[in-house]
């Protein structure tokens, strides 16, 4: 369990990891990340709880899981599967307004209810891939999708959405779903 971090609980620049298996609770500042993943990192989050990043400075929003690839690095890879992102600003933010952010993300199997947004990918130039979650309503992501769960903006593709909620698990990709 980590809570009252500054600004990230866990971070990863280039690299990889996994993160799995722990409770994430926002820290202490106006910008707060949960989890991120910057310039070529190849990130696995999974079976974890992340929440209270609600905070926000200069236009941008704190989130539960924050990837991006800042100009001219080489784009990061995540996959977040199983998890349990609510109470915060954005649930899955990807990008950060620098610019087109080619980041390859893929969310499945998540519970992302109870977020200011539950997934925004604005800047991406890939579709992030957040089929197969749980939006906090049986009618889907609220959005263009037109459900009303949490809602989706930008570049995120939502079709095949679960109409309840999966428990909150460890995997090793979403393949085990």
């Amino acid at each position: 369990t980590l809570t009252g971090y500054g600004r990230v609980g866990v971070s990863y620049l280039g690299g990889g990891g996994t993160v799995a298996g722990t409770t994430l609770t926002g820290g202490g500042g106006p910008l707060t990340y949960g989890v991120q993943a910057f310039d070529g990192a190849a990130v696995l989050v999974t079976g974890n709880v992340i929440a209270g990043h609600t905070g926000g400075a200069g236009g941008a929003a704190s989130a539960g899981v924050f990837v991006s690839t800042l100009p001219p690095a080489n784009p990061a890879v995540v996959a977040v599967v199983g998890n349990r992102l609510s109470g915060n600003a954005v649930g899955l933010l990807v990008g950060d307004g620098s610019g087109p952010d080619p980041s390859a993300v893929t969310a499945g199997y998540n519970q992302l209810a109870g977020n200011g947004v539950g997934a925004a990918a604005e800047f991406s130039t890939v579709a992030v891939d957040a089929r197969f979650n749980w939006w906090g309503d049986p009618s889907g992501p609220g959005g263009p999708p037109g459900g009303l769960g949490d809602s989706v903006s930008g570049n995120v593709r939502t079709d095949g959405f679960l109409a309840a909620p999966l428990p909150v698990a460890v995997a090793s990709g979403v393949a085990d779903y």
